[in-house]
């Protein structure tokens, strides 16, 4: 897990971004999965070298 920018933009505690209950039922994603449908839509995209 990561706390800084820019692998954590949203600033929560130990970079979490989802959530679920125990059984899987319900599932909380943040940034918005579904928003993300092509790669070129990520809005932050690492060098690599």
């Amino acid at each position: 897990m990561t706390s800084k920018y820019p692998y954590n933009p949203k600033g929560s505690k130990n970079g979490a971004t989802a959530f679920s209950n125990l059984d899987g039922r319900i599932t909380i994603m943040m940034p918005h999965p579904e928003r993300l449908f092509y790669l070129n839509q990520f809005s932050y995209k690492p060098q690599t070298g």
